[in-house]
């Protein structure tokens, strides 16, 4: 027996407004209620009991997961300078405690990437060096 398919056309819409308007309402969104930044692109999802502006936002676990993986492993290379492990240190710190600001986040890891490229062209000009005076 087949079965009969039905499509149905829904528009589901979050609440929504810029983050200043969203923290002037600043109500108590349902448990489960998504609410949406329109300037920051961030969202929150309510719990029933929590003010707008105390609840957290809700980040991509699965990317969340493996930025801690590239941390870990980062962070066991041995050819890290001291600036470029306390970055590393910063960015675990904020994962590791839940309290991401994913602009300061965005930010700490364009200056892990400045100093590890910079790591790395000192490991590669220093080996240039030494295979010339051979």
């Amino acid at each position: 027996m087949d079965k009969e398919q039905i499509i149905y056309d829904i528009t589901f819409t979050l609440r929504r407004g810029t983050k200043d308007d969203l923290l002037w309402w600043n109500g108590i969104p349902a448990q489960g209620e998504p609410i949406y930044e329109l300037d920051t692109s961030k969202l929150k999802i309510g719990d029933g009991t929590t003010a707008y502006s105390n609840l957290p936002y809700v980040a991509d676990n699965e990317a969340l997961n493996l930025l801690q993986e590239k941390v870990d492993t980062f962070l066991a290379d041995a050819d890290l300078n001291e600036a470029a492990v306390d970055t590393l240190k910063e960015i675990q710190k904020m994962l590791n405690e839940n309290t991401l600001d994913l602009a300061e986040l965005v930010k700490k890891i364009a200056e892990f990437e400045e100093l590890h490229a910079a790591i790395n062209a000192s490991i590669t000009e220093i080996r240039e060096e030494c295979a010339a005076a051979d």
